[in-house]
């Protein structure tokens, strides 16, 4: 009898195919194509080239063309562009002041006040001090006259026996004397000599002296003769001063 058939070798499985890769393109790159698959509906529109927004251009910083600086024993002092420095002195503050409270509505200051606080001290309030008479050339007369007709009056009101209307009009008679006495009497009873006794006129000619000194020194440098002109005109000297300028100023007091 036949022996059993022999065994078959058992199937090997066939290799897949290798893919050849495009040189020069790493293997993720070298995968297949596959078709997109278009979407439906139109199209999406072109976005439309748009230009640049220009930058705008930096902001310039105007140039210092009036300011009054203390740099310890010196003032940097500008003015229509011209820089130069003045030895400090007190009128020089008295001015930086003046300049300080120019456009703020502040109105004139005491030149007591204004001394107090150039030498760093508070204020204290200003009692309003008159050398002048408070009646003028023509006032005085008008009250001259009256104390004829008060005068006449009263010897018409003795006559009548009004004795009311005569006692009136000599405590009438008696006020405008007194006042007539005050204003026609040199204070002091020196002929005027008692002017220079007083806080406040001795404060105004100190302030006046020294605001007349720091504008020779500001006139000693010849770039600022302009400015030296401008401080004579527009500074109103007195008991009570201000600066009337246009001039925009920069100050710096520290």
């Amino acid at each position: 009898m036949p022996g059993p058939p022999a065994a078959r070798p058992a199937a090997r499985p066939r290799p897949l195919p290798r893919r050849t890769l495009r040189s020069g393109l790493p293997p993720v790159l070298a995968r297949p194509k596959t078709p997109s698959t278009p979407a439906s509906g139109p199209p999406p529109p072109a976005t439309p080239a748009t230009a640049e927004t220009p930058l705008p251009p930096p902001a310039t910083v105007p140039a210092v063309t009036h300011a009054l600086s203390l740099r310890g024993d010196y003032w940097q002092v500008t003015y229509q562009g011209q820089t130069t420095l003045v030895e400090d002195c007190r009128g020089l503050r008295y001015i930086a002041l003046l300049l300080q409270r120019a456009g703020k509505d502040r109105g004139p200051i005491h030149a007591k006040e204004l001394a107090a606080i150039a030498a760093g001290e508070e204020p204290d309030l200003t009692e309003l001090e008159r050398r002048e008479p408070v009646l003028d050339k023509v006032a005085q007369q008008q009250l001259l006259e009256r104390l004829r007709e008060i005068a006449s009056d009263r010897d018409r009101s003795a006559a009548t026996e009004d004795f009311d209307r005569a006692t009136a009009l000599d405590e009438e008679y008696e006020r405008i004397a007194a006042e007539l006495s005050r204003v026609r009497t040199p204070h002091n009873g020196r002929g005027g000599g008692g002017t220079f006794n007083h806080a406040g006129e001795r404060a105004r000619k100190a302030v006046a002296k020294a605001i007349s000194e720091a504008i020779g020194r500001i006139e000693a440098h010849t770039a600022l003769g302009p400015l030296a002109e401008h401080l004579t005109s527009s500074i109103r000297k007195g008991q009570w001063l201000s600066y009337t300028g246009s001039v925009d100023w920069q100050i710096d007091l520290t």
